[in-house]
C-alpha cells in the first residue's frame, strides 16, 4: 500500500512540475476547501499534508507512519499511506492528495483523505466486565459518543458470603443465620442464650403458713427476688392446740393452715366431758372415762343404768 502512495505521489509531482505553476510570473489562486484538503498556495510554498495529516515541510522529505519516507521537489506534497476508516486502503490517500505546485513559492498544500472517526464500542452496547459488591456483575454500556461509559454493578445479592444476622428468640435469646456463597441467606439456626423466664412472667413459692411469695421476670429475662410472705394462715399444717376442747380432745392444724374442730388426741379413747363421759360394758354394768389417762376405767356394777 504504501508503495501505490508513494507512486502516485511521484506522477502527481511530475504532473506539477509540467504545469504553468513552475512560471514564476504566473500567480495561480486555488479556492480553499471546506474540509481543509487541498487549499490556496502560500506564498513561501508549505508543503502537502499527508493522510494521516501531517505537513510535508518545503522541499523537505517525511517518514510515514506505515513505513518508509520519501523526498519532495520544493512545494511538492505527496499523499502518504492509508487512513483510518473510508481513507484506508485502496484510497491509499490518491485521490485526496493535493499535489503541491512546484515553482518558488507558488507550492499548493494537499491532504490525503482523512480516516474514519474511531470508537471504543457500538452505543448502547453492554459489556459484563468482572464480578462486583454482594455476587453483583460489573457492567459498562457504551454512550453515545462510542466511548465506554463507568462501571456499575448490577444483580447484586441480598448478603456477603459470610456474614452472620442475628435475631430476637424465645427469653430473650438470639437466633443466627449465615450468608451463603450465592448471597442468599441460609435458614436461622436454633435459638441460643435464653434466659429462664419470660419478661413480666410471675412466681410463686409457699412460706410461712401456707403463705406465699411472689417474684417477676425482668425484661432480661431474669427472675427478680422474691417479695415477703402473704396470704398466711392461722397455724402451720401438723400444729396442734388444745383450744377449749376435752383433755383428751385436741385442735389439729389442717394442711390449709386453718384450726379443725376437737378431736381426741392419738393417745386417748375416750373424752372426759368433766366425768360424764361413760359407756355399758356388759349386762348391768358400766365404765366412765379416766381425766388422766383418757382411757377407760374398769367396769362397774350399775343399777338403773340401762345397761
Amino acid at each position: 500500500m504504501y508503495g501505490l502512495s508513494l507512486f502516485l505521489t511521484v506522477i502527481l509531482v511530475a504532473c506539477a512540475a509540467a504545469s504553468p505553476e513552475d512560471d514564476p510570473d504566473v500567480e495561480i489562486t486555488r479556492p480553499g476547501r471546506k474540509d481543509g484538503k487541498g487549499g490556496a498556495s502560500e506564498e513561501e510554498g508549505s508543503g502537502g499534508m499527508g493522510g494521516n495529516g501531517s505537513t510535508f515541510p518545503k522541499g523537505g522529505s517525511s517518514t510515514f507512519p506505515q513505513g518508509g519516507s520519501s523526498t519532495f521537489p520544493e512545494g511538492g506534497s505527496g499523499g502518504s499511506t492509508a487512513g483510518s476508516g473510508q481513507a484506508g486502503a485502496g484510497q491509499a490517500g490518491a485521490g485526496q492528495a493535493g499535489a503541491g505546485q512546484a515553482g518558488a513559492g507558488q507550492a499548493g498544500t494537499g491532504l490525503a483523505g482523512s480516516g474514519g472517526v474511531s470508537t471504543e464500542c457500538s452505543p448502547g452496547q453492554e459489556e459484563v466486565i468482572g464480578v462486583c459488591g454482594k455476587c453483583g456483575q460489573q457492567t459498562r454500556t457504551c454512550g453515545p459518543t462510542g466511548t465506554w461509559g463507568a462501571p456499575t454493578c448490577k444483580a447484586e445479592g441480598v448478603c456477603s458470603p459470610g456474614s452472620q444476622e442475628s435475631e430476637p428468640c424465645g427469653n430473650c435469646g438470639l437466633r443466627v443465620r449465615t450468608c451463603s456463597d450465592t448471597c442468599t441467606w441460609n435458614p436461622f439456626g436454633d435459638c441460643g442464650s435464653e434466659g429462664p423466664c419470660s419478661p413480666g412472667q410471675i412466681s410463686k413459692q409457699e412460706c410461712g403458713n401456707c403463705g406465699e411469695q411472689v417474684r417477676t421476670c425482668n425484661d432480661s429475662c431474669q427472675w427478680g427476688n422474691f417479695g415477703s410472705c402473704q396470704n398466711e394462715g392461722v397455724c402451720s399444717p401438723g400444729q396442734t392446740q388444745q383450744g377449749g376442747c376435752d383433755p383428751c380432745s385436741q385442735r389439729v392444724c389442717t394442711n390449709a393452715c386453718t384450726w379443725s374442730t376437737c378431736q381426741l388426741k392419738p393417745t386417748s379413747k375416750c373424752e372426759w366431758k368433766n366425768g360424764t363421759s361413760w359407756q355399758c360394758c356388759g349386762g348391768g354394768k358400766w365404765q366412765f372415762c379416766s381425766k388422766t389417762t383418757c382411757d377407760w376405767f374398769p367396769c362397774d356394777t350399775c343399777s338403773g343404768c340401762g345397761c
